[in-house]
């Protein structure tokens, strides 16, 4: 891409240097600020004097939507005026100013005059096109600049200290029709490569659960499970209850253990079981040795954890990790008559997951009792097709997994250089005049 000729200093370290005709000019000099207004006693219906009522929420869109075209909240004119509100004329850029969201570079173009609630911002443009500023703005990180705490928030003195480029207004609209052309081409192969990780992820599932309740063998005799969401199962298969074949089921402790500031022993809880493996994260706390010990349980080569409160399924083999557990998870030792890692994908499979979810109790959190897990319907062939379904699956997701980390790697690539690409134009780095033209 072409450059510019005649390059200076910014004085924004993160801007670098722009062009030399360009103006580097403080936000509030180039924008009016609305700061949002209190919730409304009731949203009004469909009325001639409404105004679209924005929370929060209604930002946290898909990725690369510009505009805010939808809103489910309308106020009346007349209740803008008892909440002293503002109203933001069309084309103000919007966004949250508190909340892990207000990083998460959430911008917005209203498209009709709105208003919205106080944990929220608006930049009216007066010397900018919109679309340039809206483009600016998703590459001007607040993070730089917003109050510390373990709550970030944006006020009017934090906005103040944003500076933008000012230039030729035709130049910033060769800019953003620039990037609205790039930007849709790069959107278009982001959803196409979603589109493949959505269709193989279903294939996997699809795999797995034909697997485990079908076989292998697709022309051997069937028979009904005499359970509804199992369906039919191979004639030689049985139904038969976890507690049957299993050792032991049990959860982790359930009060707050004490904990060190380094070992080679660690608390982990349902939140630690990613994809059949035990993580430990920055935040995963550690125990010592006399705490292992004290609590210790009885885990071995046929173990297997699943998560039974807040989130509810997730699986990992026990690979003779040094582990105390919480209560959020259980352990189950199986016994001879069932493999593990058959037992595993079992667990991933639809059959068993709708199970879980007639068997959760709770509202807001939910939760999965040991005497649900025991009453677990298994759909159990033989040991040795057990481990011929098991090998198959290894297989067979290793090779889905491999395809999906591709596609997830280059949807990953497209992200970054469409910023990367928003980052150049915004601030100088390359001429797109020519390309236009």
């Amino acid at each position: 891409m072409k450059q510019y000729t005649k390059m200076k200093d910014s004085g924004i370290e993160w801007v670098g240097e722009i062009p030399e005709e360009w103006q580097i000019i403080g936000v509030t000099k180039c924008c009016n600020i609305i700061s949002g207004t209190g919730f409304p006693i009731q949203y009004q219906g469909n009325i001639n004097n409404e105004f679209p009522f924005y929370k929060v929420s209604d930002t946290n869109l898909e990725n690369n939507t510009v505009y805010m075209n939808n809103c489910n909240n309308t106020i009346k004119k007349e209740e803008i005026k008892n909440l002293k509100g503002k109203i933001a004329p069309k084309n103000s850029i919007i966004f949250p100013k508190i909340g892990a969201v207000l990083l998460k570079n959430k911008r917005r173009i209203l498209t009709k005059p709105s208003i919205f609630d106080n944990n929220m911002m608006a930049l009216v443009p007066k010397r900018h096109h919109e679309k340039f500023l809206y483009y600016f703005l998703l590459v001007e990180d607040f993070l730089r600049i917003v109050n510390p705490g373990p709550v970030p928030s944006l006020g009017d003195s934090n906005i103040s200290l944003v500076k933008v480029p000012l230039l030729p207004k035709i130049e910033q609209n060769q800019i953003a029709e620039f990037l609205d052309s790039q930007t849709s081409k790069i959107d278009l192969e982001i959803e196409k490569n979603e589109k493949l990780v959505t269709i193989l992820q279903e294939k996997k599932q699809a795999t797995i659960n034909h697997a485990v309740t079908k076989g292998l063998d697709d022309s051997v005799p069937m028979k009904d499970s005499g359970i509804e969401w199992i369906g039919e199962i191979p004639e030689e298969w049985k139904i038969i209850k976890l507690n049957l074949l299993t050792e032991k089921i049990g959860d982790g402790i359930h009060s707050t253990p004490n904990y060190v500031d380094e070992s080679e022993y660690f608390f982990v809880n349902g939140n630690n079981l990613i994809n059949g493996k035990i993580l430990f994260f920055d935040n995963t706390k550690n125990i010592s040795k006399l705490e292992y010990e004290k609590f210790k349980l009885d885990l071995h080569e046929k173990t297997v954890f699943l998560s039974i409160n807040g989130t509810i399924g997730n699986v990992a083999l026990y690979n003779n990790e040094k582990i105390m557990l919480g209560k959020s998870a259980c352990y189950m030792n199986c016994n001879d008559d069932l493999d593990r890692v058959f037992f595993f994908y079992l667990l991933k499979s639809f059959c068993i997951t709708t199970y879980f979810k007639l068997e959760l109790t709770g509202t807001t959190i939910f939760n999965l009792s040991l005497e649900s897990i025991k009453k677990t319907p298994i759909p159990l062939p033989i040991l040795n097709k057990q481990k011929q379904i098991a090998e198959f699956l290894d297989k067979q997701t290793k090779k889905f997994d491999e395809l999906i980390s591709k596609a997830k790697l280059q949807i990953k690539t497209l992200q970054e250089y469409r910023q990367s690409l928003i980052s150049s134009a915004v601030t100088g780095k390359i001429d797109v005049r020519e390309a236009i033209a």
